[in-house]
């Protein structure tokens, strides 16, 4: 059985979608709040492990930002 393939524009739409989320997250942690995974998620509409995914991504690509992990924030 063969992988199904997903169309360019479906795969471009998700593309898109999680690049304006990255771009958000980044948006949230410059801002001058504290977030946790929690406010981060209910903002963007997606699950807590979506951000989890979204910030190891962001890390991946060398981008910094700063866990506190006594006050769970970044």
């Amino acid at each position: 059985m063969s992988p199904k393939k997903v169309p360019d524009g479906d795969r471009r739409a998700r593309q898109a979608g999680r690049l304006a989320r990255l771009l958000r997250i980044l948006e949230i942690l410059q801002g001058r709040g504290r977030y946790g995974v929690k406010e981060i998620a209910a903002e963007l509409e997606c699950s807590e492990r979506t951000v989890f995914r979204d910030l190891a991504i962001l890390q991946m690509a060398g981008v910094p930002y700063y866990h506190d992990r006594e006050g769970r924030c970044f």
